[in-house]
């Protein structure tokens, strides 16, 4: 059953992989992983606005899932999480 399968996400903010279950709120990974994002230049922390999925701009509320894949349980996502547009340039 999808509900109970489980996924791994690399969070390119912490180098780590992480084993989350289908359908994660992606607000919720972030709130569990990296609440803030640090400006690399000023050194300032900003709550994180939206993240980075396989190179695509996602909200908040996007739920995570890998499609197409008929794998044994083991499938990767890649995730960066962001303060804002400003970031993408």
């Amino acid at each position: 059953m999808i509900e109970t399968d489980k996924f791994n996400v690399l969070l390119v903010n912490d180098g780590k992989t992480h084993e989350v279950p289908f359908l994660k709120r992606l607000g919720d990974f972030s709130e569990e992983t990296c609440k803030t994002v640090k400006d690399a230049k000023t050194g300032v922390e900003y709550p994180v606005l939206a993240a980075l999925v396989d190179n695509m701009l996602k909200e908040l509320d996007y739920r995570m899932v890998v499609i197409g894949c008929r794998c044994p349980m083991k499938w990767n996502l890649s995730v960066t999480i962001i303060r804002t547009d400003a970031e993408l340039t």
